[in-house]
């Protein structure tokens, strides 16, 4: 089936269902706000989403990008709401060819990955339950997934309408925190529904991606710096220390792998940047190990990784099974590890994080040998999120989505126009023009 083929319905159709999304989400967001705020955000941005996707399909892959934010469970399906979207949005992908269209050294990713997963068959085997079936079924939606939806975002040349909405809701989000911190007495901030280590990695995922690629949202640079204010306002009110170290180790990635003339105009902010938030990072952590308070973050990280490392050693080669805490007899005993080696150890033992290792390995290869800004940026958000992993969970839908969509945008190959168009229009699409696949911006 082509590609107009799914992303171009008759536009009489696409014409009603806009009015009509748009008439049902305003009759509904009172009744929904009166019994969840979340709710009603959740369904107006389902019908905004929808009217989009009805002129293309493509942008099902558009709206992915800021619906890593739709977190909430699906109601009796028990997955989360950016988890449905983002594998029907990788799923659409595949079938409209996304997967060809990817770099060469994407291999590299897909081998590295397919290892991985083979690797955890011991102890689904081992330790077998349809909670682990759906766990090995649920990174491959969050990686593969999101990669082949990134990517078609780029071929379709929507990049820009996606970075776009990804900056305004993580800035929206931001100016929430730094709202709620500074009417909380700069206590740490919890925006709206979220943790404050979820929204500091959702901040520092957008910063990186500012830092690498702003030139692709194609806007005026006050606005850029409007949303770096928002953005890391935001970090440093969510006080969130692994997403700040993260940052300062993507930032530290794109020192080295940026242009000469980009690291002579902006290097010394971006190093002063990075300085300031390893520097309150390094305070905050300081303050919480000299309370010596038994039940701070600290102590109780330690407890339960001390707790998962004796589960481990009682089968050192297949761990006790995806996600062991929410299985019994495990449950309500062990919580989920809060780094991601000793989680790997933990559920699927020695193979288990030898093949993590391997993963991160060749995913860090395959963006570092890839071509552009896209790549770039996807090399940095990739590097500190795996670096926030050594402190914090990683298989999270929604943080460690994001990540993948963004590799995804930066594996894809040159953009070119819908292949419907006839051959004397086909110009560099849209948001793709300024800058080309096969340069930094």
């Amino acid at each position: 089936m082509g590609v107009r083929a799914i992303s171009a319905p008759r536009e009489w159709a696409a014409g009603l269902v806009v009015p009509v999304l748009s008439l049902g989400a305003a009759a509904g967001v009172g009744f929904l706000t009166a019994r969840s705020q979340y709710l009603a955000v959740a369904a107006v941005a389902a019908a905004v989403g929808l009217a989009l996707i009805a002129r293309d399909a493509a942008r099902l892959a558009v709206v992915a990008v800021p619906g890593v934010l739709l977190i909430a469970r699906a109601p009796g399906l028990g997955i989360s709401l950016t988890d449905l979207l983002t594998a029907a949005a990788g799923a659409a992908a595949f079938a409209a060819g996304a997967h060809r269209e990817l770099q060469p050294a994407a291999k590299k990713l897909w081998t590295a990955f397919a290892l991985y997963l083979g690797l955890l068959l011991g102890t689904i085997v081992a330790n077998h339950t349809v909670r682990s079936d759906l766990e090995w079924f649920h990174r491959i939606a969050i990686v593969g997934g999101g990669v082949l939806a990134g990517a078609w975002i780029v071929r379709r040349g929507l990049t820009r309408m996606a970075l776009r909405l990804l900056v305004v809701a993580m800035s929206t989000l931001g100016a929430v925190a730094i709202a709620t911190t500074l009417t909380s007495g700069f206590a740490p901030a919890y925006p709206w529904i979220y943790h404050k280590n979820y929204a500091g990695s959702v901040f520092a995922t957008t910063l990186l991606v500012l830092l690498a690629a702003s030139g692709r949202l194609e806007w005026h640079v006050r606005l850029t710096r409007l949303a770096v204010v928002l953005l890391g306002g935001g970090l440093l009110a969510t006080q969130s220390r692994g997403a700040m170290l993260a940052l300062a180790a993507g930032g530290l990635v794109w020192f080295v792998r940026t242009t000469p003339d980009k690291r002579r105009r902006t290097g010394a902010v971006v190093a002063l940047g990075v300085i300031a938030f390893v520097v309150v990072a390094g305070m905050s952590l300081r303050s919480q190990i000299q309370d010596n308070d038994q039940h701070n973050s600290i102590h109780h990280r330690e407890e339960i990784r001390g707790a998962a490392i004796s589960l481990w050693e009682a089968d050192r080669m297949t761990g006790a099974g995806l996600r062991y805490w929410n299985i019994p007899p495990y449950v309500g005993t062990y919580t989920q590890p809060n780094d991601t080696p000793t989680e790997a150890l933990a559920e699927s033992g020695i193979p288990g994080l030898i093949g993590f290792v391997v993963f991160v390995v060749g995913a860090l290869l395959a963006l570092a040998r890839a071509r552009g800004d896209l790549a770039l940026a996807a090399l940095c958000v990739l590097s500190a999120r795996f670096f926030h992993g050594l402190f914090d969970i990683y298989w999270v839908g929604g943080t460690t989505t994001l990540v993948w969509l963004i590799a995804g945008m930066g594996l894809a190959g040159i953009a070119r126009p819908p292949s419907s168009e006839p051959p004397s229009s086909a110009a560099p699409a849209r948001g793709e023009a300024r800058t080309g696949r096969g340069a930094p911006a």
